[in-house]
């Protein structure tokens, strides 16, 4: 399998190519990305796309057979504005719409699982006698814009017969972070 050349980067490619359309499995993937953005570039003849782009005709005429099926094609009205709405409902019809949002904020929360995890553990071997408050995970609590540990924002990691539970600590996270709406 012979890739792609390497793009010079820009900003206009990584704006491009950074939307949930062009995640691979789920999405169309980097290839389709990189026939889109040579396309509404204005390069419209297949060979030139061909040699552009580095991919075969073959794959060029698959994508652009994607793009006519999901209305992605450029035409002479097209603007900036346009097409983000065009990518926008085209990764809402094939059900890739949130992908790079959702996989953030799960990296998020593994990260603050892994700081809480580690941060237990120091406090777990720290010498001298262990006194903690009881653990401090309600539900209805406010999540403040304040630097603090993760212990110190959680209380103790919870266990199960003194082993890690990620299930429940992973819920507790998820409920502190996620954004709460009070009714009146």
């Amino acid at each position: 399998m012979i890739h792609a050349p390497a793009p010079e980067l820009s900003e206009a490619l990584l704006t491009h190519h950074a939307h949930d359309l062009w995640t691979p499995a789920p999405g169309l993937g980097p290839a389709y990305a990189r026939i889109h953005l040579h396309l509404i570039s204005g390069i419209q003849d297949d060979s030139e796309l061909a040699s552009t782009t580095g991919y075969s005709l073959r794959t060029v005429a698959a994508a652009k057979r994607v793009f006519q099926r999901l209305r992605l094609l450029p035409t002479t009205r097209s603007t900036d504005q346009t097409r983000r709405l065009q990518l926008h409902t085209a990764a809402q019809q094939i059900g890739v719409s949130g992908v790079l949002a959702a996989r953030a904020l799960r990296h998020v929360t593994e990260r603050e699982l892994f700081a809480w995890w580690t941060a237990e553990l120091e406090w777990r071997r720290r010498p001298g006698k262990k006194r903690s408050g009881p653990r401090r995970h309600a539900s209805d609590a406010i999540a403040l814009p304040i630097e603090a540990s993760p212990r110190a924002r959680y209380g103790r990691f919870p266990t199960i017969g003194g082993r890690a539970d990620y299930a429940t600590a992973r819920r507790i996270v998820t409920n502190y972070r996620s954004p709460r709406i009070l009714a009146a």
